[in-house]
Order: C-alpha cells, then sequence, then structure tokens
C-alpha cells in the first residue's frame, strides 16, 4: 500500500518537474518572441521614419521642381520680352538707317551739284567781274575824256554821250550786285548742306555709338584727348615707385592747358601759298614740357592742340568725332552709313545662324 503511494508521489513528482520545464521553456519562448517583436516594431518605426523622410523629401523636390518650373517660365517670358524688343530695336536701326543712307545720298547729289554749279558759277561771275571793273575803267576813262573836252569848249553833243556811259555804269553796277546776291544764296545753300551733314553725324554718335567701337576701323576718337603713354613711359624712368599717380596727375594738369583758351601757343606760316595755324615749339611753356619730359609728350600735346585747335578752336574744350582708325583721319558720313550696313548684315547672317 505504501510502495503505491510511493509510486504516486514519484510520478506526480515527474509531472510536476515537467510542467515546470514546459513553463519554462515556454516562458523563454515568449521573452524571444517578445525581443523579435520589439525588434520588428522598431524595425517598423524606422521604417516608417524612413518613409517620412522620403515623402518629405519628395514633397520638397516637388515644390523645387515647380519652383524651378515657375522660374524657367519667367525666364521665357523675359527672353520673349527681349527678343521682341531686339526685333524692334533692329527695325528702328534699319529704317535709321535706311534714312540717313538715303539722306547722304541726296546730300552727296546735292552736295556735287552745289559745288560744281557754285564753281561754274563763281568762274563766270569771276569773269564777268574782271569785264565790269576793265568796262567800267574805260567808261571812266571816257568820261574823264568827255570831260576835259567839255570843258574845253567840245562839241555839245558829247553831254548825251556822258548820260549813256552813266546809264550803262548804273546798269553795270546793278549787275554786280545781283551776282553778290547770287553768291551768297549759294554760300548759304553751302551752310546749310553742311550743317545737315553736321546733324547727321551728332545723330549717329548719340543713336549708334554702341556700333562705332573702333574694332572694325570706324569708331569714336576724343578730339583734343591728350595721349598719356608718353607721359606714362616718362614717369617710369623717373618715378618708378608711384609712376601711375603721377603719369595720370601730370596728364591731367597739361590737358587743362591744352583746354585754356587763354593759352595761345601758335603761330601762322604760310603753306602752299595759304597762311596756316601752326603749333609754336618757341613757346615757353611748349619749351618747358619738352625740357622736363621729353620729345614724345611735347608731341602728345601738340597734337592734341591742333585737333582743338581744328575742332574746337572757340571752346577749346574735347569734342566726339566718327573716326576712320585704319587711315588716321576724319571718317566721311558716306564710310560711317557703308560700316553700319556692313554691321547690320553681319548682325542678320548672326541670327539666321542661331
Amino acid at each position: 500500500m505504501e510502495s503505491g503511494k510511493e509510486d504516486s508521489y514519484s510520478r506526480a513528482m515527474e509531472e510536476l518537474r515537467k510542467a515546470r520545464n514546459l513553463v519554462v521553456n515556454m516562458a523563454t519562448e515568449i521573452d524571444f518572441k517578445n525581443q523579435k517583436l520589439l525588434q520588428v516594431e522598431k524595425k517598423c518605426d524606422d521604417a516608417s521614419s524612413n518613409l517620412k523622410a522620403v515623402m518629405l523629401e519628395n514633397a520638397r523636390l516637388h515644390q523645387a521642381n515647380l519652383e524651378g518650373t515657375r522660374q524657367v517660365e519667367a525666364l521665357r517670358a523675359q527672353n520673349r520680352t527681349l527678343l521682341e524688343r531686339l526685333v524692334s530695336q533692329k527695325d528702328d536701326f534699319e529704317q535709321r538707317v535706311y534714312r540717313l543712307e538715303k539722306q547722304l545720298a541726296q546730300n552727296d547729289i546735292d552736295c556735287k551739284n552745289l559745288v560744281l554749279s557754285k564753281e561754274t558759277r563763281v568762274k563766270e561771275l569771276e569773269k564777268q567781274l574782271a569785264e565790269n571793273e576793265l568796262n567800267l575803267q574805260n567808261m571812266i576813262f571816257e568820261m574823264e575824256k568827255l570831260k576835259t573836252q567839255i570843258s574845253v569848249g567840245s562839241d555839245p553833243s558829247l553831254v548825251a554821250d556822258i548820260v549813256d556811259l552813266r546809264k550803262e555804269l548804273e546798269e553795270k553796277n546793278e549787275e554786280l550786285q545781283q551776282n553778290d546776291e547770287l553768291i551768297n544764296i549759294l554760300s548759304e545753300k553751302e551752310r546749310r548742306s553742311n550743317k545737315e551733314l553736321q546733324e547727321a553725324r551728332k545723330e549717329i554718335l548719340v543713336d549708334f555709338r554702341d556700333f562705332l567701337d573702333g574694332q572694325n576701323g570706324i569708331g569714336i576718337r576724343r578730339m583734343g584727348e591728350v595721349d598719356h603713354k608718353p607721359f606714362s613711359d616718362a614717369c617710369m624712368q623717373k618715378f618708378p615707385k608711384d609712376w601711375e599717380s603721377k603719369s595720370v596727375e601730370i596728364c591731367s594738369l597739361w590737358q587743362t592747358h591744352v583746354n585754356d583758351p587763354n593759352w595761345y601757343p601758335f603761330k601762322r606760316v604760310p603753306v602752299n601759298g595759304r597762311v596756316q595755324e601752326v603749333v609754336d615749339r618757341n613757346d615757353s611753356k611748349l619749351q618747358g614740357l619738352r625740357n622736363a619730359w621729353g620729345e614724345a609728350a611735347y608731341e602728345a600735346i601738340a597734337a592734341a592742340l591742333m585737333e582743338v585747335n581744328e575742332y574746337n578752336p572757340s571752346g577749346r574744350y574735347i569734342i566726339q568725332e566718327i573716326w576712320n582708325y585704319k587711315e588716321g583721319r576724319k571718317a566721311s558720313l558716306k564710310e560711317v552709313i557703308k560700316f553700319m550696313i556692313l554691321e547690320l548684315k553681319a548682325y542678320k547672317t548672326l541670327k539666321r545662324k542661331r
């Protein structure tokens, strides 16, 4: 009986041990699965965070794309406006060039006709004047002769001859006055033609100065402006440390002298039968310049003086002139118009290539 109880107790203890082991194993497995669950939850949280970051970045990129699209559209609108403006300016430029070319051609014809007419008429008038002077002298001689004859009791019919001579003399004087009026009319026409040409040059200087950069031979030159290079070269020798500021200072000083209307370093000399003004090398101020800064500096000042004396002798200040740099002279209006037409053709060719 006791043996049976012991067996039951043993079996119960074994069952209890197995149950405990099962509980321990299940607890271990639950802990393991809880750890796995925590890891999965963490991965889910990380994935959720990454997804949010991706969504935010995507939203940012979308916004940036919208902003970029707006900027592109704005640039396109600006380009369209700029293109329309350029086309309008090109059309206006073509019209101005056409008008100037037409005006130049007409002025050229008028000038040639005017010069030819004036030269021919002047020759005729000079010939008539010489003949009239000769006739006048002859008539005066005849009148004096007739007066002498009358005074000594000559034929009274000579009085009628004197009256006729006086009448002829008055007619000759009237003819001379008419010739003088004609010369004045021709001179006025020439003056107006020259004024129109000058106005055309001024219009080109104002409206087309961007084309006149001198790169293709035609450009804008400041007449009477002192060339600074000789002064820079001289100052580099005398003041090697601060030659730049010194050269600017000295060049500016001499530019002031050149523009001073109270300084007149010129003299008149005959050249090919005509009196012309040239720079007086013996002027005391110019001699001091040559001694202090050399021959090259003197030549630069002399050149500026000649330019300002030719182009603006009354004001003695710098003026702008359209210049032919290839030939070193003032560009004719015909050259300027031809140059602008070539520039316009080059612009059209470049536009077609684009």
